[in-house]
């Protein structure tokens, strides 16, 4: 009998010794499955609940964080934050992402679109101070007080005074502007820290850090900044102007028109992003779309500017970049607009968003399902090396194992 029970014994503690292993194996080779190998070029974009936030490693391992936003939350038309923990915050949601795809201890570059607080972070009288006391985290900077950043690029460093004091307009201090100028001097003082504005027009700003000469078909080419726009050809830039003024008689301006923008390319494949670029000219928004889309080319993705809101992705910046995946950062229910909605219906690429709401679903219907290909969920680019081919992850933004969903393509770089 004895014998039987220790057999039994065995038997049970086997079977859960395996089903470990084997849990532990699933595990293991997920992230095998979604690692980063040397000659991929990899986009993401998170799910953080806070605002935009893209992540990217280049084919030598170089990385780039594009954004890092953290707004406070909204009464009417609240952010989507659909998470099973939500004892996370924001800049916690975003650091444990990237430290699960990167396997170095720090990022090479981070840049700052513009200084709106889904783009950069927000103070608020309940934002945590750092344990060094000199900055309050939100946005990037709890992303940097976790993972330390190199090289920080924004459009305004170092006078912060385009196109008025960005630190006083009106002459009231801008809390989350101080709290991040506080976060650049004592990183820039304490953790070796550079800052530097976009250079308009190059491509030597933005370069692989680490075997530049083994990928010589990589660049990113900056193609706007402030009123500066690439010209097309070399390093040669244009200027817009701001008709009617940028700031009105109210001392009033908008932000979103002087977002920077690049180009990645990689061999035959291109991406766009833009920050919040607008694309109509209705004051306090311009159409700086159609003159980037009049230099800029056909890409094979690109990042819906301004989330999708009804004052960008013009119907003509969509026929000459011809993308055919769309990424939607939508961070809520109005970043969804029958006209744009209308656009990427007719432009026929596939579109991907972390996230899309009940009732937009409802709203929009068999166009959200026939034109969106995952509408939850973090998702990204893997471009196979060469840049010949490109394939789309998406994967479950409620578990830290970060557990693949589906995946899409592989796509034909143009």
């Amino acid at each position: 009998m004895r014998k039987l029970k220790a057999i039994i014994s065995f038997i049970i503690i086997s079977s859960f010794v395996l089903f470990f292993i084997s849990c532990e194996n699933n595990r293991v080779n997920n992230k095998t499955s979604l690692e980063w190998e040397e000659g991929f070029l990899d986009i993401h974009f998170i799910h953080s609940g806070g605002g935009n936030v893209s992540f990217m490693i280049f084919p030598d391992g170089t990385s780039l964080l594009f954004d890092a936003g953290d707004a406070k939350q909204r009464k009417k038309h609240p952010y989507y934050p659909p998470f099973d923990n939500k004892n996370i915050s924001t800049g916690e949601r975003i650091a444990n992402y990237i430290n699960y795809f990167l396997d170095k201890d720090t990022l090479d570059y981070a840049l700052i679109s513009h200084f709106h607080s889904d783009h950069y972070g927000e103070v608020t009288r309940n934002t945590p101070i750092a344990k060094n006391g000199a900055y309050k985290l939100t946005g990037i900077t709890a992303v940097g007080d976790i993972i330390p950043i190199k090289k920080l690029i924004d459009r305004a460093y170092p006078e912060y005074n385009y196109p008025l004091d960005l630190l006083k307009p009106n002459g009231k201090v801008n809390l989350s502007m101080d709290n991040y100028l506080k976060f650049l001097l004592y990183q820039k003082e304490n953790a070796g820290l550079k800052v530097e504005q976009l250079f308009p027009g190059t491509n030597k700003q933005i370069i692989l850090r680490h075997q530049p000469l083994k990928f010589k078909n990589f660049e990113v080419r900056n193609i706007k900044v402030n009123n500066l726009i690439w010209a097309g050809k070399n390093n040669e830039i244009s200027k817009y102007t701001f008709t009617p003024p940028l700031v009105n008689n109210k001392g009033y301006y908008n932000e979103n028109p002087l977002s920077l923008a690049l180009k990645i390319s990689y061999g035959k494949f291109d991406y766009y992003v833009g920050g919040d670029l607008p694309g109509i000219n209705d004051y306090p928004d311009y159409d700086i779309e159609t003159s980037i889309g009049k230099i800029l080319g056909e890409v094979d993705v690109l990042t819906l500017d301004h989330h999708g809101h009804k004052d960008a992705t013009n119907a003509y910046f969509l026929k000459k970049l011809k993308p055919q995946v769309i990424a939607h950062q939508s961070l809520h229910d109005p970043h969804f607009s029958k006209k744009v909605q209308n656009n990427l219906q007719d432009s026929k690429a596939d579109v991907f968003s972390p996230f899309v709401g009940e009732e937009i679903k409802k709203q929009f219907g068999r166009q959200i399902k026939k034109v969106y290909k995952s509408t939850k969920g973090h998702f990204f680019i893997r471009v196979y090396p060469n840049g010949d081919s490109f394939e789309i992850f998406v994967l479950d933004h409620n578990k830290n194992t970060y557990k693949l969903k589906e995946k899409f393509g592989p796509y034909k770089s143009k």
